[in-house]
């Protein structure tokens, strides 16, 4: 027979302890004792008490079953020799119809041992007869006395608290012969222990309808008090800014496409102080507000570093200048110069930067890189697409490969130029050749080394300067100078658009001709007919209207090309055949060599000057 606890009742402490002890066979240091109910004596026998205890085995309860030799009732009542009797297991059950004695297994002990089990239940009524029945026949069970309401018991609720109140668990007896307990009875229970909060009533279900008497059962749990969060930063840019590529149009991926700089402007708000919060108070199950502990404060000044300032409620962090945000030991810096360590390949992907960049390798073919800043590359530039606001500065050279272009702002600089496609709003500097390259600047110049420049189309607005131009093989190469690209470019437009406004006369004409003849010969034209040819001669009139005008504005573009800086070619070696020569409106096909000369532009022709 195993329990969590036992209870046992009885007028005198020491007695009781003793019983108990020897009912279970264990010794005192194998149990825990708690007085649940102090005894009294009372007052001339008034008001008198029994003592409660609650025993807790600490080790496992085993009730010996072996049989025992029986013996006669009557040997037991006249021999006056008592009988071992540990090992007998007597259960006394009390029911509306009697108090039965009922033995497990076959040792029923001795008369000593069911007086010991009446005392301990203190049966007054009992029925001799049916003891010694119980003892002197194979009866397992007997009953030895009529009902007593008064040794009937119910089931008792006991409630008991966890150390911080937190937790309440609910213990029910189980009724000897008495009345269960009830959900009511639980309640008042609770009640009176004060608990008011967390009540679970669906735990009760546990005694109420699956009997389990004698366990410790969860019945209210109090609510935990929210720590407040700690005072933080919020950052106001995106920090995961990798990713894997782009998904293009014809379902491939374009893994140059990822994404590593966060660019931001002067007076962009990169983070906000969020303050810490107050937390959420708790309960206890007894009703009793619990204070949450508030959170940590923290100081926005911890997070700033280099390029970033303080708002004016220092609350914030604001970028100081335009740049790249970098965090670095949990600082905030903004740099205005976006640093490639090695080459510019799928590692990194394209640049698309707010600031400068600096590539300490190479630019490999099929990448772009956009700057509002200048760029400097330390080794070779491939076949990419360049766009920057400031200058170019490519310490190696720039290899097109009849792809790709660089456009700049500001100037450009390369060790050599082959296959290349180069724009500048300004210079464009070579220290070595241009080869098979069309480049378009104000001045382009290769005065260093071979001073090179070998096929493709060269433009420059104000001047070309090199050492060698064009090659002893005749290489096709075209030297445009003094010509305003936006001027030309719209007198082309409008070359192109005078051309259509001609085709559409001529079209609109031969309608009108041809409704004249037919009324001619009928002296008349259908109401329509007549309204068409309205139409067409008005069409006409506005088309060749039209046309004068473009060609007022083209007139006025040629006055302000002639008016234009007249450009000037200076080759300070040979010009080579193979080599077309256009300043202004002047043209020149070179045949045969020219040396140390400076072509100019004069009057409609070009003429050449010694080279100075």
């Amino acid at each position: 027979m195993m329990s969590d606890f036992f209870l046992f009742e009885g007028p005198d402490l020491d007695q009781l302890i003793e019983k108990a002890l020897k009912k279970l066979h264990l010794d005192e240091k194998d149990v825990e004792i708690e007085i649940l109910e102090e005894g009294e004596e009372g007052f001339f026998g008034l008001g008198k008490k029994n003592f409660k205890i609650k025993v807790i085995p600490l080790v496992e309860v085993k009730l010996d079953k072996e049989s025992n030799k029986k013996e006669k009732l009557d040997n037991i009542l006249n021999d006056s020799e008592k009988k071992d009797s540990d090992k007998a297991n007597l259960i006394i059950e009390k029911t509306k119809e009697g108090i039965f004695i009922s033995v497990l297994g076959e040792n029923k002990g001795s008369l000593e041992d069911v007086q010991n089990i009446i005392e301990e239940n203190h049966i007054s009524n009992v029925d001799y007869e049916g003891v010694k029945r119980f003892l002197e026949t194979d009866d397992t069970r007997t009953k030895i006395a009529e009902f007593d309401p008064d040794l009937y018991k119910d089931s008792e609720v006991i409630i008991e608290l966890s150390k911080d109140d937190m937790e309440a668990f609910l213990t029910v007896t189980e009724p000897d012969g008495g009345n269960e307990t009830k959900k009511e009875i639980i309640m008042e229970k609770l009640k009176e222990k004060g608990i008011v909060y967390g009540i679970d009533e669906k735990s009760f279900d546990d005694v109420l309808i699956d009997k389990k008497f004698n366990e410790k059962i969860l019945v209210a749990k109090g609510l935990e008090a929210e720590a407040g969060a700690d005072g933080h930063i919020q950052y106001k840019f995106e920090q995961d800014t990798e990713n894997k590529g782009k998904m293009l149009e014809n379902g491939r991926m374009d893994y140059k496409s990822i994404s590593n700089i966060v660019n931001v402007v002067k007076g962009e708000v990169l983070a906000e102080l969020i303050p810490p919060t107050e937390g959420e108070p708790g309960q206890n199950v007894l009703g009793i507000e619990i204070s949450p502990e508030p959170g940590k404060e923290t100081t926005i000044e911890t997070y700033m570093g280099k390029g970033v300032e303080l708002s004016e409620d220092s609350t914030k962090l604001v970028a100081e200048i335009d740049g790249q945000v970098i965090i670095e030991n949990e600082k905030l810096n903004v740099y205005p110069v976006y640093v490639v360590d090695g080459d510019v390949d799928l590692n990194v992907g394209n640049i698309d930067f707010i600031g400068s960049v600096l590539v300490k390798g190479s630019v490999l073919d099929g990448f772009e890189i956009k700057a509002k800043g200048n760029l400097e590359v330390e080794k070779s530039l491939g076949s990419s697409n360049v766009e920057v606001t400031g200058d170019v500065l490519v310490k190696g050279g720039i290899l097109g490969k009849d792809s790709g272009l660089v456009k700049a702002s500001g100037n450009v600089e390369a060790k050599f130029i082959e296959n290349g496609n180069i724009e500048a709003k300004k210079d464009i500097v070579v220290h070595k050749a241009v080869m098979h390259s069309n480049l378009k600047a104000t001045r382009i110049l290769v005065k260093e080394g071979k001073g090179l420049i070998v096929g493709g189309t060269i433009k420059a607005q104000d001047l070309v300067n090199c050492i060698t131009l064009g090659s002893h093989l005749a290489t096709k190469t075209n030297v445009i100078i003094g010509i305003k690209e936006k001027i030309l470019k719209r007198m082309e437009e409008i070359d192109a658009e005078v051309a259509k406004i001609y085709d559409d006369i001529e079209k609109v004409q031969e309608a009108v001709d041809s409704l004249e003849n037919i009324k001619k010969r009928l002296e008349r034209l259908p109401d329509d007919n007549e309204d068409k040819l309205t139409k067409f001669k008005l069409l006409v009139s506005q088309l060749e209207e039209k046309s004068e005008k473009l060609m007022e504005e083209r007139d006025a573009l040629e006055e302000e090309m002639e008016a234009g800086h007249s450009g000037k070619l200076k080759v300070r070696d040979i010009i080579f055949p193979g080599v077309t020569i256009t300043i202004r409106k002047g043209v020149m096909q070179v045949k045969d060599e020219i040396k140390f000369s400076t072509v100019l532009y004069d009057e409609g022709y070009l003429k050449i000057n010694p080279y100075s």
